[in-house]
């Protein structure tokens, strides 16, 4: 095996493990120029296995949902600074409805240090966070649990939603295209996404 195979290998390892590296961070792991970086990417991204980004490299997205315990790992300090920054905006006492996705599970990682609040959420796995607060008044909203990711969805949590209003709905979403629309990949989640919309004063 060559050291370049190596590289290659080690490099995916990595990506596996974290989801995405920028440029300098590889240079500097590997002890390899930029240039060799850049030339290491764009064989493995020739090859299906990454994808380039600005300044970096991750695995490749599709126009499916990658998997559950997969997306977790996804850029994972960069969800971790979206939930500190948003969890600021949010004050002790407020209610909120927190929906879907990987991003909004960090972000009930951060509200974990706040007092009294009331959260309604239709994601089994923001409940279990937000529910080891014991000042924390946790709702959930009733409708089919989706295996993969304990999403709930459908008619029934859209209507449950329906009777609340709240001072903060945090929305995750799956994508943003080029021209800024916001993307996502059941239509179920996005009709419950709209309810606590409509449901949040902000």
């Amino acid at each position: 095996m060559t050291k370049t195979t190596e590289r290659h290998q080690a490099l995916l390892h990595m990506l596996n493990a974290r989801g995405y590296a920028t440029i300098d961070e590889l240079t500097k792991c590997f002890s390899v120029t930029p240039q060799t970086i850049r030339k290491d990417i764009n064989t493995l991204a020739g090859q299906g296995k990454v994808q380039r980004f600005h300044g970096g490299v991750g695995m490749p997205l599709s126009t499916e949902n990658i998997l559950y315990e997969q997306r977790k790992k996804l850029f994972l300090p960069e969800k971790k600074a979206i939930a500190q920054k948003m969890a600021k905006k949010i004050t002790d006492g407020a209610s909120i409805c927190i929906n879907l996705g990987t991003t909004t599970e960090e972000v009930a990682y951060a509200l974990l240090g706040h007092n009294n609040l009331r959260v309604l959420t239709n994601n089994l796995n923001v409940a279990a966070i937000m529910a080891r607060n014991p000042n924390f008044d946790v709702v959930v909203a009733g409708g089919t649990v989706r295996h993969h990711d304990h999403g709930i969805i459908g008619p029934s949590a859209e209507n449950f939603i329906r009777e609340f209003r709240v001072d903060y709905g945090i929305i995750g979403i799956s994508g943003i295209d080029q021209e800024g629309n916001m993307l996502d990949f059941d239509y179920r989640e996005v009709s419950v996404a709209r309810t606590i919309i409509e449901c949040s004063r902000r």
